[in-house]
């Protein structure tokens, strides 16, 4: 980039200062040299300090993370990122690739050599990052001399093939002045197939044989995170790190009874609100098609004060969940009940201690209010609630590890009316249940889902 790259890129003042921004078991500094080329000072592979020049950065609003294009083509992520709204710098190592600990916080220290240190293949650009942060990625062998770009693209960022497929047909109907649209129209697409073109970036998983290709099963593309890890979501679905919002999503009653896409919310030609919102969050506007009653009488169903935040939809059902060892919140899309007081290997702070106890994003001014005290609230002004879905109580269950936990499984997995990832879900937890559950799992070899079928094999 040129040596405007800190005025279009936003690089904070500090750091152009030349602030040495530390993270175990090393530092990055960044700067700009006198030709004007903009750089990170930082340890490499072979364990000395180099400068590299920055030639990418991806992220905006929340995460601004910087790539610099090695001698041998090779495009790495450097190892310090900058979170917008704090200004703060931290490493990203210990977010993504390997945290742990009992507490889930304890970050791995890597080293040069390792496949997580950031000039290794687990921090490559071309192989974790272009594929959606890159329109039309093609991977790239390197030379026989082991250099060269290890992918080309059509587009930095996102372009309209990304989602629509090749317009070629589409540009000469136009210059024709022919009226039918080639294109596909994502409202004309079936659900799974509209909720697809945005989930097969928006959604942690390995990547199979990319590119993606409309109107095709995104899972002969995807092998996606499941509900199994407590290092990723709790039993409920909800995100415990960054596995973006396809996983959640799934899971959702409003996308499996309701028939919810992201469209239906998100405006993706873009919009005046923030998230690209089709109109703001407040006031039920996107609840009303099925919810209609809980709209007109906030009130009664919330036990909140008309006119306050806890009486608002999305302040209980899509409230802010912390990841990234507190670097990060992102709305709950589970668009679930809060469900406070549950217990399972690792669970996501519901959205009623979340707003009273001072959550990452929380409302401001809020009353701080005791658990047992919000507990007590909860029971009495909906009881009854709790594990709405069988599904979820079979895999905390299975989770934390108890021994009579295979049967209901078992049954999850088979019921055909729960979304895919969840089933998918259980036949990986089943796994624990060996050789008991063995019959059900090489049955399970055999479903008609094909992801039940891939981790019913693993």
């Amino acid at each position: 980039l040129t040596s405007t790259f800190a005025h279009e890129l936003g690089l904070p003042s500090e750091v152009q200062a030349g602030e040495v921004v530390k993270h175990d078991p090393s530092w990055t500094k960044f700067g700009k040299d006198e030709a004007g080329v903009w750089y990170g000072e930082t340890v490499g592979e072979d364990n000395r300090v180099h400068r590299y020049p920055l030639t990418h950065m991806a992220g905006n609003f929340r995460i601004r993370f910087f790539v610099t294009t090695l001698d041998d083509g090779r495009m790495q992520v450097m190892p310090a990122m900058y979170e917008v709204p704090t200004g703060t710098w931290f490493d990203y190592t210990d977010l993504m690739y390997g945290a742990g600990g009992e507490d889930y916080t304890t970050p791995p220290v890597v080293s040069p050599g390792d496949a997580s240190f950031w000039t290794g293949p687990v921090r490559s650009w071309d192989t974790n990052c272009a594929h959606c942060h890159m329109s039309g990625r093609v991977p790239r062998k390197a030379g026989p001399d082991g250099k060269g770009p290890r992918s080309v693209w059509r587009a930095y960022a996102v372009d309209c093939e990304a989602c629509h497929g090749p317009g070629r047909l589409h540009a000469e109907a136009w210059q024709r002045m022919e009226m039918d649209e080639p294109l596909p129209r994502l409202e004309d697409l079936d659900l799974p197939t509209r909720t697809a073109v945005c989930t097969a970036c928006h959604q942690e998983g390995e990547l199979l044989d990319p590119p993606y290709e409309i109107g095709k099963p995104l899972y002969d593309y995807i092998d996606p995170t499941l509900v199994v890890d407590p290092e990723r979501a709790d039993a409920s679905g909800r995100a415990l790190e960054l596995i973006y919002d396809g996983l959640p999503f799934a899971t959702s009653a409003c996308a499996q009874a309701g028939g919810l896409t992201c469209s239906t919310c998100h405006a993706p030609h873009g919009s005046d609100t923030r998230s690209l919102l089709r109109k703001p969050p407040e006031g039920g506007a996107f609840c009303t098609p099925c919810h209609q009653d809980y709209v007109d009488d906030p009130t009664s169903h919330s036990h909140h004060a008309e006119g306050s935040v806890g009486n608002e939809c999305v302040s209980c059902h899509m409230h802010f969940l912390t990841i990234e060892r507190g670097h990060g919140a992102v709305a709950d899309h589970t668009i679930g009940i809060p469900r406070i007081g549950l217990t399972s290997d690792r669970v996501q702070k519901d959205a009623c201690t979340w707003c009273h106890q001072e959550g990452l994003g929380a409302p401001e001014d809020m009353p701080p209010i005791e658990t047992e005290e919000l507990v007590t609230a909860y029971e009495d002004w909906w009881p009854g609630r709790g594990w709405p879905r069988d599904w979820m109580e079979a895999r905390a269950r299975a989770r934390a590890g108890d021994p009579e936990a295979g049967p209901a499984l078992v049954e999850v997995m088979k019921d055909e009316a729960n979304a895919s990832e969840v089933r998918a879900s259980a036949a990986w937890l089943l796994a624990r249940y060996l050789p008991a559950q063995q019959g059900a799992l090489l049955e399970a070899t055999h479903d008609a889902d094909d992801l039940v079928r891939r981790n019913a094999v693993k």
